[in-house]
């Protein structure tokens, strides 16, 4: 009955909507999706009446259908209540199990269907959403259930939390070759640093410190490729292409002190510098030649 009612709330709300009592349909809209979320959980976890495993196929289709239907009204709240619902149902539906693999594979799934929205939408509050949710579970899974031995099994979902997100927040941009916001420039440092924070802990806590110097040399050629792409492709955004390339030197720079002794840093430092220096040429950006600048005396200080 109450999965009858939530699919009447949102048809009635679709034949409001356009019309004199557009905001009203919206609310039904939204409120039918929050009764299917509550039906489901009702459904597997309350009275038992499917099998649980059924419950996150259940939760991804209604999910799905908010993300249909918000892109098609163009309502960033049909979205906002799809999304909470969808990352609110592993908190309400896996609370008791350790197998939290098949939570990350369906926080996966959601970041799929946040970047999809977003391909077609620019809406930042919905993209900081799914980050935020996505982090914020996977810090719960961490607390309650990761052990070091797990983390050939985690590792790989972290990163791909990590790719999924990053492309979020300018997939817009670059699919409609809008111009990079502060908005959006936020969230790729907000995303790149939870991203090193867990994956620093994940990997110092299994393997030598030594090792994370591979952490941050991935997220220095994920940035330089990035860069190298947007130029190939013509897209001048310069806001992008100096955030993207101050998240690639700053990780190159990080890499070093982890991996290397002084002597091999005081080197690395001069080729980093050099490599900004040519890189603020070609981009015509004054403030990474001024940084490139700053590394040379840096580095002619620790040389005398």
């Amino acid at each position: 009955l109450s999965i009858l009612a939530g699919c009447a709330m949102v048809a009635g709300g679709l034949r409001l909507t356009g019309r004199r009592y557009h905001l009203m349909g919206l609310g039904f809209i939204g409120g039918g999706l929050a009764v299917l979320y509550w039906s489901v959980y009702a459904l597997t976890m309350y009275y038992r009446l499917l099998p649980q495993a059924w419950a996150l196929p259940l939760v991804v289709l209604v999910t799905v259908a908010a993300g249909v239907l918000a892109v098609r009204l163009d309502s960033p709240l049909v979205a906002t209540i799809g999304i909470v619902g969808g990352y609110a149902s592993p908190m309400l539906l896996i609370m008791r199990q350790a197998d939290y693999l098949g939570v990350f594979a369906y926080l996966l799934v959601l970041g799929a269907g946040v970047l999809a929205i977003a391909l077609w939408r620019r809406w930042p509050l919905l993209n900081y959403l799914g980050m935020l949710f996505t982090y914020g579970i996977f810090t719960w899974v961490l607390i309650r259930h990761y052990e070091p031995a797990h983390f050939a099994r985690v590792m790989p979902f972290l990163c791909g939390f990590f790719a999924l997100h990053a492309a979020v927040m300018y997939g817009h941009n670059i699919a409609r070759r809008q111009r990079t916001t502060l908005v959006e420039i936020l969230g790729q440092l907000l995303n790149a640093g939870l991203f090193f924070g867990f994956g620093y802990h994940l990997v110092t806590g299994a393997h030598p410190r030594e090792w994370a110097a591979a952490l941050t040399l991935g997220l220095a050629a994920f940035y330089s490729l990035h860069v190298s792409l947007l130029l190939v492709r013509r897209l001048h955004d310069r806001g992008l292409l100096l955030t993207l390339t101050a998240l690639a030197a700053f990780f190159l720079t990080l890499t070093m002190p982890i991996a290397l002794s002084k002597e091999w840093l005081t080197l690395s430092w001069a080729a980093l510098a050099f490599f900004l220096l040519w890189l603020g040429r070609r981009v015509d950006s004054r403030f990474l030649r001024l940084l490139a600048y700053a590394l040379y005396v840096i580095t002619l200080g620790r040389v005398l």
